[in-house]
């Protein structure tokens, strides 16, 4: 799983369909990539829990972003998914919905195993990012 926020407080999660399976059972983590500087890495939690679904959402995925702001570095999201929004996960290329994240941003779900070759592009950088932190510009930190 690959993650990434923007400067909108924009979530975008990237999942194989191996982890999809296996976010029924268990907590799942992955980098979080912040897009405009992606030195600044931190790691996002993700989960199905249908009590948790609600906090600081309003459709069913629920987010706790209170070791997120003023956070430079090794910053934190937890996100939790009811069991409608994990089938609709499983079923469909994409799916997601706006957060009470600052101004209502948005957080989607990505299925990979359903992406065409050009959208594959976006978690592909991120992996790159991940995997080559340490060799980025300091201009991207």
């Amino acid at each position: 799983m690959i993650c990434s926020i923007d400067r909108e407080a924009d979530v975008n999660i990237y999942f194989h369909f191996p982890e999809i399976e296996k976010l029924c059972t268990r907590e799942l983590s992955g980098t979080l990539i912040f897009w405009e500087k992606p030195k600044r890495q931190g790691t996002l939690f993700i989960s199905c829990d249908n009590q948790k679904s609600v906090q600081n959402g309003y459709f069913g995925i629920g987010i706790d972003d209170s070791k997120y702001w003023g956070v430079k570095e090794d910053f934190i999201l937890r996100v939790f998914l009811n069991d409608e929004w994990y089938n609709l996960l499983k079923e469909r290329k994409a799916t997601g919905t706006r957060h009470r994240m600052l101004n209502g941003s948005k957080i989607t779900l990505y299925n990979r195993s359903k992406l065409r070759e050009y959208e594959e592009l976006a978690p592909s950088h991120l992996e790159f990012y991940r995997d080559n932190k340490s060799r980025l510009r300091s201009e991207l930190g």
